[in-house]
C-alpha cells in the first residue's frame, strides 16, 4: 500500500497560482484605499491646523502681550498663501507661536501624508484688525494650483 504524504508539485503550483491571481486582483483596490485614506487624513489635518491657527491668532489679537505677533501677521502675512511651516516659523522670533501650534496639534512638522503635497495656509484679517478667516489646504506644490486657489 502506497502512503501519500504531503502535496504533489502540481498541487503546490496550482495553489501558488491562485494566490498570485488573488494578490493581482486585490493590489489595485488596496492601493486605492490607501490613497483615499491619506487624502482624508490630509483634509482632517488641514482642518485641525486651520482651527488651531485661528484660535492662536484670535488669542494674539486679543492679548496685549502678543500684539507684536498679531501685528506681524497683519503687516506681513495678511491674505498671503504660504507654507504652514513658513508662517509658523516666521511669525515670531521667540518661537512661542510655533510652540503653541505644535503643542495644540501634537506635532512639530506639518507634512501631508501624500508625496508632493504640502499644507498651505492663508490668514485673512480685515481692516479693523479682526480675524476674518483662516484657510488651510493640502495641495500639490506648484504655482498654478496656488494661483488658482481661492482659499475656500
Amino acid at each position: 500500500m502506497k502512503s501519500n504524504e504531503g502535496f504533489s508539485l502540481i498541487e503546490l503550483i496550482i495553489v501558488i497560482a491562485i494566490m498570485a491571481v488573488l494578490v493581482a486582483v486585490m493590489a489595485p483596490a488596496l492601493s486605492s484605499y490607501i490613497g483615499s485614506a491619506k487624502k482624508r487624513t490630509d483634509i482632517s489635518n488641514a482642518k485641525e491646523i486651520e482651527n488651531t491657527v485661528t484660535y492662536i491668532v484670535q488669542e494674539a489679537l486679543a492679548d496685549n502681550e502678543s500684539k507684536d505677533v498679531a501685528r506681524n501677521i497683519v503687516d506681513n502675512y495678511n491674505e498671503r498663501i504660504l507654507l504652514v511651516d513658513k508662517l509658523v516659523s516666521d511669525v515670531d522670533v521667540t518661537g512661542q507661536f510655533k510652540e503653541k501650534v505644535a503643542s495644540m496639534l501634537g506635532q512639530n512638522e506639518f507634512q501631508c501624508k501624500r508625496k508632493g503635497y504640502n499644507f498651505y495656509i492663508q490668514v485673512i484679517i480685515d481692516e479693523t484688525g479682526t480675524l476674518y478667516k483662516v484657510n488651510c489646504l493640502c495641495v500639490k506644490s506648484n504655482e498654478e494650483e496656488l494661483n488658482n486657489w481661492s482659499g475656500s
